[in-house]
């Protein structure tokens, strides 16, 4: 399949989603291993409803920019990442899922560098959030590996089966390059 690249990394890069990857994507995000640790989405009821996510969501719909994550030297769809609800140039909060094939291999910290990269360099976003559950320790792993800080928690937000109730961890990186004051003394 032809997809329209938006970033490119040395292992992964991100694209547009299409109808093509729906079937794909509904394995993936119904697979128990992949679903536990995610705050959303859900699992997906049907491929009817994966096309009307896909058709809601891909690329910068409003809000949103969510992008397939594609293995660069088999050129298939391994996961997606995103940015919703964005502010303005203000801020966005990141989400990711790898399908558990691609786990330990190094393909998420390069996807969320690249979406970073792109919010901040292309978007000039001022910063990014996100959420990780405390067991989650290799989503942990590559937010701080990209210059994730964590900067707050919330005890025992979410049972997750196999763990009881965790910690949902939160994140954020600012942009370097981010104007530190945008107002000037004349607008005072």
């Amino acid at each position: 399949m032809d997809r329209v690249i938006i970033c490119v990394g040395r292992k992964v890069s991100l694209g547009i989603l299409s109808r093509e990857d729906a079937p794909d994507l509904f394995r993936m995000i119904n697979d128990r291993d992949v679903n536990r640790m995610l705050r959303s989405p859900p699992p997906i009821n049907s491929l009817v409803e994966e096309y009307e996510w896909i058709d809601n969501q891909s690329i910068i719909k409003g809000k949103n920019l969510n992008l397939g994550i594609v293995d660069n030297h088999t050129n298939k769809l391994i996961g997606v990442i995103g940015v919703n609800n964005m502010e303005s140039n203000l801020y966005g909060t990141l989400g990711y899922f790898l399908y558990k094939d691609s786990w330990g291999k190094g393909f998420g910290t390069e996807a969320i560098q690249l979406i970073v990269e792109y919010c901040f360099n292309v978007l000039n976003m001022r910063k990014i959030t996100a959420n990780a559950y405390e067991p989650n320790a290799g989503s942990i792993r590559v937010l701080e590996k990209n210059g994730f800080k964590m900067n707050g928690r919330q005890e025992e937000h979410l049972f997750i089966e196999d763990h009881g109730f965790v910690d949902s961890l939160y994140f954020e990186k600012l942009n370097p390059n981010r104007q530190r004051n945008s107002f000037s003394k004349e607008n005072e």
